[in-house]
């Protein structure tokens, strides 16, 4: 008995230090991202939401019923109503309590990401050595972080919320919630509750709508519509996009195979492992349980809501929202690996099945990392604008050069601008101020911006990658 519980130790000592080992890469890979390009739009966009839930002059203009014109206005802080809110509330107390924010918020995401994915795996009963390394793939660690952020944390939730479902848990419908207030499109995952147990289902939903009051009354208070900001997210995602810069079904193709790409050797180690088990057994899995059933009503709804995004089929976006097809792919291929893992080495009577298959992942998860590291510099989005971009630094000393850094400035990137505490607005600011202010044109986005009349400009500077304008009679 002794020796049984020994090998159990050190079998679980090895699983403990093979996940930690998962979370140092993904973390490695995460920084050096980070430190070589920044962080991107969107997320810039959440963390001055952020630091404006650290304001003073946020506050005031609660208070004092004005905080939709102050938001309008834009002169004290920056919010982005159609912005889910969630991250900006847990980024802000980095903020106050760290001198580099967002590296800190990035750690605390995929720590997060870890645990949510152990949780995941215990609720499955299934190993985390399965489950964790698909959870903090590249693609994961890439592309749901530094361009947005917001579809990372609804991630998480929601594998906690798969976690909770599993065990059939009320509290399930409080995570789904919460991944809704991270990236509003994680609503649609209220559909798998209703394939929970008839009594947890119903509370599951109630304590969802619970969660989400506050919200819905934040923006009945300062806007008059307790959906405005869901509205608003609607409106920016189906009715305006950004042109598409190709034809959607190749947007839509390039877009899968980033998504897919490195989830497709587990998808084969699966098909494998069914193969080799029917080869032999004449059947798969012993019985489709509960745990089944859950996991394909989440895929079922990942799927479809993923190709209702498919309709905007912007090849620079459609990427992130790959986050809905992993919420439900990773669950259920964790459970077929580890199930038909076990099956095939009780019909082969072999147990080193199992350890070559928790091998096997480990191996392709350390290869997809480190190729994901090399190549960082050629991700698709590597030419555009980050924040640790050498264009926007330049500009940013540039503006400080002429004197105009006080001032209010227009720009087609002004979130940017912002993040270095240059008041930026964007061109149609107050409809007719065009003119009225000096203005940085970056290239990366010159289609966003509105032309310049040469007639009104006294003065340009003409630089590398972006150019500074300044208006007849401008003021700050």
């Amino acid at each position: 008995m002794g020796k049984i519980k020994r090998k159990a130790m050190a079998g679980k000592s090895t699983e403990l230090i093979l996940v930690l080992v998962v979370f140092i890469i993904a973390s490695a890979l995460l920084m050096r991202l980070y430190y070589t390009q920044g962080v991107y739009w969107d997320f810039v966009t959440h963390f001055l939401y952020a630091k404006a839930l650290t304001s003073g002059y946020f506050y005031g203009s609660l208070d004092s019923g004005t905080l939709a014109i102050s938001i309008q206005n834009g002169a004290h802080f920056y919010v982005e109503p159609f912005r889910a809110p969630l991250m900006s509330f847990l980024m802000a107390p980095f903020i106050l309590l760290s001198y580099h924010p967002i590296p800190a918020y990035l750690i605390f995401e995929t720590a997060l990401l870890l645990v949510s994915s152990v949780y995941l795996a215990r609720s499955l009963r299934v190993s985390p050595l399965v489950a964790a390394p698909m959870a903090l793939l590249p693609y994961v660690m890439v592309y749901l972080t530094v361009l947005n952020g917001a579809e990372l944390l609804s991630l998480i939730l929601l594998l906690f919320a798969f976690g909770l479902a599993a065990r059939k848990r009320w509290q399930a419908g409080i995570l789904v919630a919460l991944a809704a207030l991270a990236k509003y499109s994680s609503v649609v995952f209220f559909v798998p509750l209703f394939f929970m147990p008839k009594g947890t289902r119903l509370k599951a939903l109630a304590a969802g709508l619970v969660t989400t009051l506050p919200w819905f009354a934040f923006n009945s208070f300062v806007y008059g519509d307790p959906v405005y900001s869901y509205l608003s997210a609607v409106k920016e995602v189906f009715v305006i996009p950004p042109p598409s810069p190709t034809s959607v079904p190749i947007a839509v193709i390039g877009s899968l195979w980033i998504i897919l790409v490195d989830l497709l050797p587990f998808m084969l180690i699966a098909a494998s492992l069914a193969m080799y088990t029917y080869a032999k057994h004449r059947a798969l899995l012993a019985s489709f349980d509960y745990r089944y059933r859950i996991a394909t009503a989440f895929l079922v709804v990942s799927v479809l809501i993923f190709a209702a995004f498919c309709i905007k089929g912007s090849v620079d976006t459609l990427p992130r929202w790959g986050y809905i097809l992993y919420a439900g792919m990773v669950p259920i291929l964790s459970l077929l690996i580890y199930d038909l893992s076990v099956q095939a080495s009780i019909v082969y009577k072999e147990r080193r099945i199992i350890p070559a298959v928790y091998s096997a992942i480990f191996i392709i998860f350390v290869v997809l990392s480190a190729s994901a590291y090399v190549q960082l510099g050629e991700y698709p989005f590597g030419t555009l604008l980050g924040t640790k971009s050498v264009i926007l630094g330049n500009a940013v000393q540039e503006v400080n050069a002429l004197g105009i850094s006080g001032c209010n400035v227009i720009s087609n990137a002004w979130p940017y601008l912002r993040f270095d505490s240059i008041t930026a607005h964007y061109p149609f600011y107050y409809n007719l101020t065009m003119y009225r202010y000096p203005i940085v044109i970056f290239d990366s986005f010159v289609n966003d911006g509105e032309t310049v009349a040469e007639e009104n400009i006294s003065h340009t500077y003409n630089y590398s990658g972006f150019q500074i304008l300044m208006p007849e009679n401008h003021t700050c």
